[in-house]
């Protein structure tokens, strides 16, 4: 009963503030607009905390198709990582978290749909999401300081972070990224085109305790089209890229795509895994210090090429306009 009650207070939660969010009074009785994604771009950029031991750090993209990708990982000696994709977006009924947490191995620590919560509170500084199990508030205290408040309404987790950065470095912050630091060329965020009236945006973390997490968000004419989020990380059997793919709202991702480390030297590495019933052969190489050529071939079972994909992408470095 514990849980229904829980669901249903936060079901009604949502109803009872929602207008709130929707229908701010200015003076003179006129209603102020509804947030938007545009409210909250102060989130851009890359926020790190160290919690009990641990390292935090969080990215949020600038706006990307009307949309904001949110990359999460934490890391802490002798412990399993843990990794979150976070989707900002705007609806008719208004802007929506959209939430994949994994263990280590891209485990799912949920199956089916992503949690999904909602703005409910909204003023200058701060936002409030509200789910049917889930509470998350961010709060900005100072341009480079950022709180947050996650999980349930019993014991939310507070959080203070540090901006370190606009965009994504193209290193770790500090030293200790491990084996992994032959592949710190890949962090970063990298823009391609894409086919007719495509566009690829990826954004890497920089290796930390023997992990590289990134997503994938694939435009298509200017509107969300999939995403992906992966990770590099050393397992017995050595390093493994792990990816899981999904739908522009999160859907899906039952399916995990695996690669091992075939080769490479600096600024270039190969990888052999598969996808569904075929294999692929995949090489990322750095180019110059703002390119990185990617090339993939997906072999049928008979081992002839079924489709080969390229992209040359270019790294985003400017800080986006405020």
């Amino acid at each position: 009963m514990k849980v229904v009650k829980i669901a249903a207070l936060a079901a009604l939660a949502v109803a009872v503030l929602a207008p709130l969010v929707s229908r701010s009074q200015q003076p003179g009785g006129g209603a102020s607009p509804a947030p938007g994604i545009s409210d909250l771009r102060f989130l851009q950029g890359l926020w790190t905390a160290d919690v009990g031991g641990a390292h935090l750090e969080q990215y949020y993209s600038p706006a990307l198709g009307g949309v904001v990708v949110g990359v999460f990982r934490r890391v802490a000696t002798g412990a399993e990582p843990h990794f979150e994709l976070a989707l900002l977006r705007e609806k008719p009924t208004g802007v929506e978290l959209l939430l994949r947490r994994f263990g280590p191995g891209l485990q799912p620590a949920e199956s089916g749909v992503p949690l999904t919560l909602r703005l409910v509170e909204a003023t200058v500084d701060r936002f409030v999401f509200l789910g049917d199990s889930e509470r998350r508030t961010f709060e900005r205290r100072a341009d480079t300081e950022l709180a947050t408040t996650a999980g349930g309404s019993d014991a939310p987790a507070s959080t203070l972070w540090r901006r370190t950065a606009r965009e994504l470095p193209t290193r770790a912050a500090s030293a200790g990224a491990g084996a992994l630091d032959a592949f710190a060329f890949l962090a970063g965020h990298w823009q391609s085109p894409f086919g007719d009236g495509g566009e690829v945006h990826e954004l890497r973390l920089a290796p930390a305790g023997d992990v590289l997490t990134g997503a994938m968000l694939r435009l298509q004419r200017g509107a969300p089209a999939s995403l992906e989020f992966s990770s590099l990380e050393r397992q017995s059997t050595g390093l493994r890229a792990l990816t899981r793919q999904f739908g522009p709202d999160l859907q899906g991702g039952a399916d995990l795509i695996e690669a091992e480390l075939a080769g490479g030297a600096r600024d270039k590495a190969a990888f052999r895994g598969t996808v569904g019933p075929y294999t692929y052969a995949q090489t990322l190489e750095l180019t110059a210090p703002d390119r990185l050529r990617s090339r993939i071939e997906i072999f049928k079972e008979d081992g002839t090429t079924l489709r080969v994909i390229e992209l040359d992408s270019t790294r985003v470095a400017e800080p986006v306009a405020r």
